[in-house]
């Protein structure tokens, strides 16, 4: 069975992929970027082998949404839990739902301040802020993460990829905020593992928790990406930016500001985002 660890996108899921990883994978009190690997994405080519044939792909990427389910039940074969990273909104497309309550066990999803969203995947996609806000609000938005393209995902806006998670009452879930882990990485990732506790025989070890923490922190994530680089950084962008709280004061446009609280009005003040 599955647990997701579930985000719009640069909402710091790769930084809890990163702490995970070393935590439940890791040894030799080190962390490297083929860590990240025990914890695949979703939709992966790796993780259709044999399901789906690539070539009819390149004609409709959106054939792969048909085949999410078939992958998912290929990888619950061996009956035991696994993690999975993705930023897929849980919702249907053309009657194609993402997942079910048969393939998924529980999820994690990870939600990060649209404000600073927008800068943070403005730079990711090497886009206009401007731009970087329509996709933002866009409901039918998909994307992808591979060099090619093709597995894509079905993101919708913000505000959808956030409801979605959390609406979803089939299985057990847990909401963390992004400026909450970064703020109180400790106390906040003790409360991950203790989620994960019920569903996978793991040990809670306060100082190996601080030690990971340690060893995944931004800028040791950032000086490792600089030195080797990273493979799921788009082209030549840099994917460890700023990690920066509260950035958009200074740096996002007014009306771009303004565009997003009136968008994401609701979810933004359920969240404390807003007053």
């Amino acid at each position: 069975m599955i647990i997701w660890l579930a985000s719009y996108p640069k909402s710091g899921n790769t930084w809890l992929r990163a702490f995970l990883s070393t935590y439940l994978y890791g040894d030799n009190n080190k962390f490297d970027f083929s860590l990240l690997k025990k914890i695949p994405k979703f939709p992966h080519k790796k993780l259709f082998e044999g399901i789906i044939d690539i070539e009819n792909l390149k004609k409709n990427k959106f054939e792969v949404v048909k085949y999410f389910i078939a992958a998912q039940q290929k990888l619950n074969l061996d009956n035991s839990i696994k993690l999975l990273k993705t930023h897929n909104a849980y919702v249907s497309y053309k009657n194609d739902w993402f997942s079910d309550e048969k393939n998924t066990k529980a999820y994690i999803y990870l939600v990060r301040d649209p404000r600073s969203v927008i800068l943070s995947l403005a730079s990711y996609q090497n886009v206009s802020v401007e731009r970087a806000a329509d996709l933002m609000l866009n409901e039918g938005i998909y994307g992808s993460d591979d060099k090619d393209g093709l597995m894509i995902d079905i993101r919708s806006s913000w505000r959808i990829n956030y409801l979605s998670w959390k609406k979803e009452k089939k299985f057990k879930g847990l909401i963390v905020k992004y400026e909450d882990l970064k703020k109180n990485p400790f106390t906040n990732f003790t409360k991950i593992l203790n989620f994960l506790k019920d569903f996978m025989n793991l040990e809670i070890n306060e100082e190996k928790i601080k030690q990971c923490i340690e060893l995944c922190n931004f800028q040791r994530l950032k000086n490792l990406e600089n030195k080797l680089g990273f493979d799921e950084a788009i082209k030549s962008n840099v994917f460890f930016r700023k990690a920066e709280l509260e950035e958009w004061k200074k740096s996002l446009d007014i009306k771009i500001k303004n565009k997003i609280e009136s968008n994401f009005k609701n979810e933004m003040k359920e969240l404390g985002y807003l007053d």
